[in-house]
């Protein structure tokens, strides 16, 4: 069996890291310390990681932080999700989204419903899956997060692989890479690489396969990632087992069980021990075989994965059945079949089926309300256009109107005006020829008593003869 990835984040300052932790504040800055810190030993060391993890989670308790409250749960959920206690790791997980939801935190709740996602899938309850990957992508969607929707793809095409569907898994993984080609390093996309090569390998493409693998591989040990390194030792050992090329297989799990160990990673552990037994089985060794496919079904029962126990039940029917055990063999194919049955039952598939229309619907009509709203406002605002274009064309009127009765009042005050000067004028020439006839008549009397000069003179020149 292979290993569907997801990417985990690696903090290289962990020196840096522990230096500030030990002279910090009891702030935000220091919560967010610590969450760093259990990046870097959640894989290493599982116990100091916890203990990050829980300092976190009190001191931001202690100064009502919610949103490394949130982070804390999510971190703890991790740890459980690693390895494989399902049922604390989803307690976690719900309460860091209930207070994602509350504080209206996206970003975050995107990525842990994927999560969540993951737990349901290795429990068997696809139908849960889907609905936390479709409300990842609805919401990635809605964000516009490039990023984001390529992990959500990852998650709907995990869903698939685990309902066996391997032609929907393919799509959905070559979507996410596809996405993440674009927007990320090469070095980071040893997770897209490897689940292409799942994908390949369950379709029976194993060149394909081989060839995404080695490319996962590569990238994962170039950034020294453990966990990285051991799913690309499982996917690879699990496909050379696929081509019956059984000591390449053995060689390569062995690699990977040493990593699992030392990780204490217990869902990948069960996964190879069970590998492991399988590829005994196929070279006959059934006593090593029987050994290592009880202990994965003890791993199995202890993290109550109905994949994984589905997976080692049916390779211990296979085992007895190979050793004329038939009681045995009974029992086990039974109990394959009813955890089988319990997946892949007709009301779940029809559960699965109905999620997607559902969201398929959804998808649809909030595009078409999208583009109703999209065209309603265009027609608003050509209304809008038109409104201003007959007021405007109302006050341009009303302006000319307005200038015609001021420019005809002023006509109007004009020639008014203009008739009482020429009145006027006509009054005071008038009275100007009163005044002239006037003083005109005065010079005719005067001239009419007055006795002329030479007259005058000539009197007043015989009287001085006279006297002489």
């Amino acid at each position: 069996m292979h290993i569907i990835q997801a990417k985990a984040d690696i903090n290289p300052y962990r020196d840096s890291l522990s230096t500030f932790l030990k002279t910090a504040k009891e702030d935000t800055n220091k919560v967010k310390c610590l969450k760093s810190l259990f990046f870097e030993y959640e894989f290493e060391d599982i116990d100091l990681a916890k203990k990050y993890a829980s300092q976190a989670l009190m001191l931001s308790k202690k100064i009502d932080y919610k949103l490394g409250e949130a982070a804390s749960y999510n971190c703890l959920g991790y740890l459980a999700d690693d390895i494989g206690n399902f049922a604390e790791a989803l307690e976690y997980y719900q309460k860091s989204l209930s207070i994602y939801v509350k504080i209206n935190h996206k970003k975050s709740q995107t990525s842990l419903m994927r999560d969540i996602s993951g737990v349901y899938m290795s429990m068997g309850q696809y139908p849960k899956a889907l609905k936390y990957s479709l409300q990842s992508l609805k919401i990635s969607e809605e964000l516009q997060n490039k990023k984001y929707i390529a992990s959500s793809y990852t998650s709907i095409g995990a869903v698939y692989h685990g309902m066996e569907n391997y032609n929907k898994t393919l799509e959905y993984f070559l979507k996410a890479l596809t996405i993440s080609e674009k927007i990320v390093q090469k070095s980071e996309l040893e997770v897209e690489y490897g689940n292409v090569g799942v994908a390949y390998k369950e379709l029976g493409n194993f060149e394909k396969a081989l060839e995404y693998y080695l490319i996962s591989l590569e990238i994962a040990q170039e950034s020294n990632n453990s966990k990285s390194i051991l799913i690309g030792f499982t996917n690879i050992g699990s496909l050379y087992e696929e081509q019956k090329k059984y000591n390449e297989a053995l060689e390569y799990y062995a690699k990977a069980k040493n990593i699992a160990e030392k990780l204490e990673d217990k869902h990948t552990l069960r996964i190879v021990l069970a590998n492991i037994g399988s590829v005994n089985i196929s070279l006959k060794n059934y006593k090593t075989a029987e050994e290592y496919l009880l202990k994965a079904l003890l791993i199995a029962d202890e993290t109550e994965s109905l994949s994984a126990k589905k997976m080692t039940h049916e390779c211990l029917s296979d085992l007895y059945e190979e050793t004329k055990e038939f009681k045995k063999a009974y029992f086990h194919f039974n109990q394959f079949s009813m955890v089988k049955d319990s997946i892949f039952n007709m009301e779940k598939l029809d559960d699965i089926t109905r999620q997607e229309l559902t969201y398929d619907f959804e998808k649809k009509e909030a595009l078409l309300n999208a583009e109703q709203e999209k065209k309603d406002a265009v027609s608003a605002a050509e209304k809008k256009r038109q409104q201003l274009f007959i007021w405007l064309l109302i006050s341009i009127v009303l302006a000319v109107v307005i200038i015609v009765l001021i420019v005809f009042k002023t006509l109007r005050t004009t020639r008014k005006q203009k008739q009482i000067i020429e009145h006027q004028k006509e009054l005071v020439e008038e009275k100007q020829k009163e005044i002239l006839d006037s003083i005109r008549y005065a010079k005719r009397i005067q001239e009419a008593l007055l006795t002329s000069q030479s007259y005058i003179e000539r009197n007043l020149q015989r009287l001085k003869q006279q006297w002489c």
